[in-house]
């Protein structure tokens, strides 16, 4: 479904719609500007990476709970460890949100949570194009028989 995560109401309308879920991707998040750039830009990469993500997490706790637990895979970016050009805004928002899954682990564990972040670099896409951040290209992958 359509989500803007930086939208309470939107947010809370998708846990009351999807009430069966057992595993929240939170995947959702935008490269950043310079720290000492527009300071309004450097808020928009907070509101989105940072407080959607924890939006999603909270309102969708509470359903994982009632369906035994599940699980939440944080999208976190290898931008939470390291530097990339032109996007300054974005590690310290990614950093969040590797901090929060960390703690998150803990904190939900008691209702059968599992909380964990992923952290993949940069993939040469129509997102990466352009920037000076070095990507791999993308593979498809088949299944092998065994």
């Amino acid at each position: 479904m359509p989500l803007d995560i930086t939208d309470p109401d939107a947010v809370a309308d998708a846990a009351k719609k999807a009430d069966d879920v057992n595993l929240l991707v939170n995947n959702a998040g935008i490269g950043g500007a310079a720290l000492l750039g527009d300071i309004d830009d450097v808020r928009v990469a907070m509101d989105v990476n940072f407080w959607g993500t924890l939006s999603m997490i909270r309102a969708f706790a509470p359903v994982l709970a009632r369906n035994g637990g599940g699980a939440i895979l944080n999208i976190a970016y290898s931008a939470s460890w390291f530097v990339f050009p032109g996007g300054s805004a974005q590690g310290p928002s990614k950093a969040a949100v590797r901090s929060i899954s960390d703690e998150l682990r803990r904190e939900l564990a008691g209702q059968r949570t599992l909380v964990t972040s992923v952290h993949p670099g940069a993939a040469d896409t129509a997102t990466t194009n352009g920037s000076h951040v070095p990507g791999t290209a993308p593979r498809r992958y088949r299944a092998r028989r065994a």
